[in-house]
Protein backbone atom coordinates (compact mmCIF):
# COMPACT_ATOMS: atom_id res chain seq x y z
CA UNK A 1 0.00 0.00 0.00
CA UNK A 2 0.96 3.55 -0.63
CA UNK A 3 2.57 5.09 2.51
CA UNK A 4 0.95 8.48 1.88
CA UNK A 5 -2.46 6.80 1.67
CA UNK A 6 -1.80 4.92 4.92
CA UNK A 7 -0.68 8.10 6.70
CA UNK A 8 -3.68 10.05 5.41
CA UNK A 9 -6.05 7.27 6.45
CA UNK A 10 -4.56 7.12 9.97
CA UNK A 11 -4.82 10.91 10.28
CA UNK A 12 -8.42 10.90 9.03
CA UNK A 13 -9.41 8.19 11.50
CA UNK A 14 -7.78 10.10 14.35
CA UNK A 15 -9.69 13.23 13.35
CA UNK A 16 -13.01 11.38 13.03
CA UNK A 17 -12.50 9.71 16.40
CA UNK A 18 -12.57 13.16 18.02
CA UNK A 19 -15.57 14.62 16.18
CA UNK A 20 -17.60 14.38 13.02
CA UNK A 21 -16.49 16.23 9.90
CA UNK A 22 -18.28 17.09 6.71
CA UNK A 23 -16.63 15.64 3.65
CA UNK A 24 -15.30 18.98 2.38
CA UNK A 25 -13.89 19.94 5.78
CA UNK A 26 -12.12 16.60 6.19
CA UNK A 27 -10.78 16.82 2.63
CA UNK A 28 -9.23 20.23 3.42
CA UNK A 29 -7.67 18.93 6.64
CA UNK A 30 -6.16 15.98 4.81
CA UNK A 31 -4.88 18.13 1.94
CA UNK A 32 -3.05 20.31 4.43
CA UNK A 33 -1.28 17.23 5.76
CA UNK A 34 -0.90 15.01 2.68
CA UNK A 35 0.65 16.37 -0.54
CA UNK A 36 -0.84 13.64 -2.77
CA UNK A 37 -4.41 14.59 -3.83
CA UNK A 38 -5.06 11.08 -5.17
CA UNK A 39 -4.33 9.57 -1.76
CA UNK A 40 -6.69 12.07 -0.14
CA UNK A 41 -9.50 11.16 -2.56
CA UNK A 42 -8.90 7.44 -1.97
CA UNK A 43 -9.16 8.01 1.78
CA UNK A 44 -12.39 10.02 1.35
CA UNK A 45 -13.86 7.26 -0.85
CA UNK A 46 -12.84 4.57 1.63
CA UNK A 47 -14.37 6.44 4.58
CA UNK A 48 -17.55 7.11 2.61
CA UNK A 49 -17.84 3.41 1.70
CA UNK A 50 -17.44 2.48 5.38
CA UNK A 51 -20.11 5.08 6.25
CA UNK A 52 -17.65 6.92 8.50
CA UNK A 53 -18.25 9.97 6.37
CA UNK A 54 -21.94 10.76 5.87
CA UNK A 55 -22.78 14.44 5.48
CA UNK A 56 -26.55 14.04 5.73
CA UNK A 57 -26.35 11.93 8.89
CA UNK A 58 -23.93 14.34 10.55
CA UNK A 59 -26.06 17.34 9.54
CA UNK A 60 -29.21 15.74 10.95
CA UNK A 61 -27.47 15.05 14.26
CA UNK A 62 -26.09 18.56 14.54
CA UNK A 63 -29.45 20.06 13.61
CA UNK A 64 -31.23 18.00 16.26
CA UNK A 65 -28.81 19.18 18.94
CA UNK A 66 -29.05 22.82 17.90
CA UNK A 67 -32.83 22.59 17.77
CA UNK A 68 -33.24 20.92 21.16
CA UNK A 69 -30.38 22.36 23.20
CA UNK A 70 -30.01 25.83 21.71
CA UNK A 71 -33.62 26.33 20.53
CA UNK A 72 -32.56 27.36 17.04
CA UNK A 73 -35.04 27.78 14.24
CA UNK A 74 -34.90 26.41 10.71
CA UNK A 75 -33.13 29.43 9.19
CA UNK A 76 -30.36 29.46 11.78
CA UNK A 77 -29.77 25.72 11.48
CA UNK A 78 -29.51 25.86 7.68
CA UNK A 79 -27.20 28.88 7.88
CA UNK A 80 -24.88 27.15 10.36
CA UNK A 81 -24.74 23.96 8.29
CA UNK A 82 -23.87 25.99 5.20
CA UNK A 83 -21.21 27.89 7.17
CA UNK A 84 -19.63 24.55 8.06
CA UNK A 85 -19.38 23.56 4.42
CA UNK A 86 -22.60 21.77 3.53
CA UNK A 87 -24.43 22.79 0.35
CA UNK A 88 -27.75 24.59 0.87
CA UNK A 89 -29.89 21.90 -0.76
CA UNK A 90 -28.17 19.18 1.29
CA UNK A 91 -28.61 21.22 4.48
CA UNK A 92 -32.31 21.69 3.83
CA UNK A 93 -32.78 18.04 2.91
CA UNK A 94 -31.02 16.85 6.06
CA UNK A 95 -33.26 18.86 8.39
CA UNK A 96 -36.59 18.05 6.70
CA UNK A 97 -37.34 15.00 8.90
CA UNK A 98 -36.47 16.90 12.06
CA UNK A 99 -38.67 19.87 11.28
CA UNK A 100 -41.47 17.61 10.02
CA UNK A 101 -41.72 15.72 13.32
CA UNK A 102 -42.03 18.84 15.45
CA UNK A 103 -43.59 22.16 14.81
CA UNK A 104 -41.38 25.17 14.95
CA UNK A 105 -43.78 26.74 17.45
CA UNK A 106 -42.51 24.45 20.22
CA UNK A 107 -38.89 25.48 19.70
CA UNK A 108 -39.94 29.13 19.45
CA UNK A 109 -41.85 28.88 22.73
CA UNK A 110 -38.79 27.33 24.44
CA UNK A 111 -36.54 30.10 23.12
CA UNK A 112 -39.02 32.78 24.27
CA UNK A 113 -39.23 31.15 27.71
CA UNK A 114 -35.44 31.15 27.95
CA UNK A 115 -35.32 34.86 27.10
CA UNK A 116 -38.00 35.57 29.74
CA UNK A 117 -36.08 33.63 32.40
CA UNK A 118 -33.05 35.80 31.73
CA UNK A 119 -34.76 39.16 31.22
CA UNK A 120 -38.15 38.89 32.89
CA UNK A 121 -41.54 39.18 31.25
CA UNK A 122 -41.88 41.34 28.16
CA UNK A 123 -43.94 44.13 29.72
CA UNK A 124 -43.34 46.96 27.30
CA UNK A 125 -43.19 47.41 23.58
CA UNK A 126 -39.41 47.79 23.83
CA UNK A 127 -39.18 44.45 25.67
CA UNK A 128 -41.33 42.76 23.04
CA UNK A 129 -39.08 44.24 20.35
CA UNK A 130 -36.00 42.86 22.12
CA UNK A 131 -37.68 39.46 22.41
CA UNK A 132 -38.64 39.50 18.72
CA UNK A 133 -35.08 40.44 17.75
CA UNK A 134 -33.72 37.62 19.93
CA UNK A 135 -36.03 35.11 18.27
CA UNK A 136 -35.08 36.37 14.80
CA UNK A 137 -31.39 35.88 15.62
CA UNK A 138 -32.25 32.33 16.70
CA UNK A 139 -33.48 31.68 13.15
CA UNK A 140 -37.23 31.71 13.52
CA UNK A 141 -39.49 32.93 10.76
CA UNK A 142 -40.80 36.46 11.27
CA UNK A 143 -44.43 35.38 10.72
CA UNK A 144 -44.09 32.84 13.56
CA UNK A 145 -42.48 35.43 15.81
CA UNK A 146 -45.26 37.90 15.06
CA UNK A 147 -47.91 35.32 15.96
CA UNK A 148 -46.14 34.35 19.19
CA UNK A 149 -44.82 37.57 20.69
CA UNK A 150 -48.17 39.36 21.27
CA UNK A 151 -49.23 36.38 23.40
CA UNK A 152 -46.35 36.98 25.80
CA UNK A 153 -47.30 38.18 29.26
CA UNK A 154 -47.95 41.89 28.86
CA UNK A 155 -49.07 42.87 32.37
CA UNK A 156 -48.22 46.50 32.97
CA UNK A 157 -47.93 47.27 29.26
CA UNK A 158 -47.05 50.91 28.84
CA UNK A 159 -47.48 51.32 25.09
CA UNK A 160 -48.71 49.33 22.11
CA UNK A 161 -46.09 47.96 19.75
CA UNK A 162 -46.33 48.80 16.05
CA UNK A 163 -45.09 45.81 14.01
CA UNK A 164 -44.42 47.83 10.87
Amino acid sequence: MDPQYQAALRHALRLLARKGYFENALREKLRARCPDPDAVEKVIDKLRSLNYLNDLHLAAGLARGWREERSWGRHRVVHELMRRGLAKDAAEASIQPLFAEQTEAGALARAAAKWQRQHGPAKSAADRKKLADYLARRGFDFADIRRHVPRIDTDGEDEPYDWQ
